[in-house]
C-alpha cells in the first residue's frame, strides 16, 4: 500500500508542476498582452491547481503516517513546507477573488508563483 501511494504521490507532483508552469505562463502572457480580465483558461487552471494540491496534500499526509519514525526530514520538514504551500495557494486564491477585475490577473500570477516556489523548496528536502 505504501509503495502504491508513494508512486501516486510522486507522479502527481509532476502534474502539479506542469499545471503551475502553465498557470504562470498564461498569467504572464495575459499581463504582457495587457488583458483586463481573467480568461476562462486562467480560471480553469486555478481550480485544477487547487484541487490537485489538496489531493496531493491528502496523499502526503497518509504517507507521513506510514513512515518510520527515523525519517525526520520526510516526517516534519517536507510536509511542513508543503502544507505552507497549500495554505499560501488557498490564501492567494481568496485574495485574488476579492480584487477588482483589473487586478485579478496579477494576483493569478502570484497565486501560481508563490506556491510553486515553496513546492520546489520542499522537494529539496526529500532529494527528488
Amino acid at each position: 500500500m505504501y509503495d502504491t501511494l508513494l508512486t501516486l504521490h510522486s507522479l502527481s507532483r509532476w502534474i502539479i508542476l506542469l499545471v503551475a508552469a502553465l498557470g504562470v505562463i498564461s498569467s504572464v502572457y495575459g499581463l504582457s498582452q495587457r488583458r483586463a480580465t481573467l480568461a476562462n483558461q486562467d480560471r480553469a487552471l486555478g481550480v485544477i491547481f487547487i484541487i490537485l494540491l489538496d489531493i496531493q496534500l491528502a496523499l502526503g499526509l497518509v504517507l507521513v503516517g506510514l513512515l518510520p519514525l527515523e525519517q525526520a526530514t520526510a516526517r516534519v520538514i517536507h510536509p511542513g513546507v508543503m502544507i505552507l504551500a497549500v495554505v499560501v495557494a488557498h490564501g492567494a486564491r481568496i485574495a485574488q477573488k476579492r480584487q477588482a477585475e483589473a487586478q485579478k490577473l496579477k494576483w493569478q500570477a502570484a497565486y501560481f508563483i508563490a506556491p510553486l516556489a515553496l513546492i520546489l523548496i520542499g522537494l529539496q528536502f526529500i532529494g527528488r
